[in-house]
């Protein structure tokens, strides 16, 4: 462990504040004290982090805090900035983050209008539940850190995620609902996709041996191609090959056995299309052929 830092707080005890604070702790910043609305659960995280003080409630927040990490669901930041704002410390010079992609750091007004400065740092990272009390530590080292607040606060921000071997990205506050809408189509909608294609192989899970972990080894591939290349160019497959034929038995398929899936395959195509035009892949001709065959696809099911 690295030489340490003042102490900071964590507000929640869940998957997201596991993670952040055994990072923090490893990277020299002692976790004085972990505040959730479960009593049991705030004393598991602390005994993990060697936190002196857990505890439901914020009274027994500890002074001197270099920084606050607000872990909670989005719709719980507001009650937990003004419980904030209640307790009587040295608001000015600390940090208060809450780690939300989508609520913007003015959710933290109450505490702000006391002297902290205020930030949204969210980890782009995926932080699935394991189903219990216990939370498993998810690596932070080379996760980017998005950022957005004042210029202070992003400074200090950028210093925690460096800190961690994190890489802080700042983003500006008037894209903020884009940021997050952007992650989530990377992340959420990237498993809505296996899941479709999982339905798409074995509709009947007893007639496969396998199921979605087949896939696992082609999108490893394909993320690994995504390092480093861009996504016009790591794009495969029949569109990229302009092989309309193909194309149409895809339709023909889902609108026989699958017609609920054509909706979003047309709509996926279509933006691999747009994406195989814009990295040079097929002519804009070719690229009008297959939108065509995936209009009238729809088209017809509508009938």
């Amino acid at each position: 462990m690295q030489t340490e830092h003042a102490p900071v707080a964590l507000i929640g005890s869940g998957a997201v504040a596991t993670s952040l604070g055994h990072a923090l702790r490893h990277a020299g910043y002692p976790v004085g004290a972990v505040i959730s609305a479960s009593f049991n659960s705030a004393r598991e995280l602390a005994i993990r982090l060697e936190a002196r003080v857990a505890s439901a409630a914020f009274s027994d927040l500890p002074a001197g805090l270099k920084a606050v990490f607000v872990c909670v669901p989005d719709s719980a930041i507001a009650e937990v900035d003004r419980a904030l704002a209640s307790r009587d410390l040295d608001w000015p010079g600390c940090l208060v983050a809450h780690t939300s992609g989508a609520v913007a750091a003015s959710a933290l007004s109450a505490v702000k209008s006391k002297g902290a400065e205020t930030l949204s740092f969210h980890p782009i990272q995926s932080f699935p539940s394991n189903g219990g009390s216990s939370f498993s530590v998810k690596p932070l080292k080379g996760v980017y850190i998005g950022l957005e607040g004042e210029d202070r606060a992003i400074e200090a921000g950028a210093a925690f995620a460096n800190a961690i071997d994190s890489i802080p990205v700042r983003i500006p506050t008037d894209l903020k609902h884009r940021y997050h809408l952007a992650a989530a189509v990377a992340s959420n909608l990237l498993v809505a996709v296996v899941a479709m294609a999982n339905e798409i192989l074995a509709p009947d899970e007893n007639r496969l041996d396998a199921g979605a972990e087949m896939f696992l080894p082609l999108i490893e591939g394909t993320i690994e191609n995504l390092k480093t290349k861009s996504p016009e160019r790591a794009l495969t497959g029949p569109i990229v090959r302009g092989d309309v034929r193909t194309v149409s038995k895809h339709l023909e398929v889902l609108h026989s056995e699958l017609p609920h899936l054509l909706p979003a395959y047309t709509s996926l195509s279509a933006e691999a299309v747009r994406a195989a035009v814009r990295g040079g892949h097929i002519s804009s001709e070719i690229a009008g052929d297959i939108l065509d065959v995936l209009l009238y696809a729809i088209a017809d099911a509508k009938q």
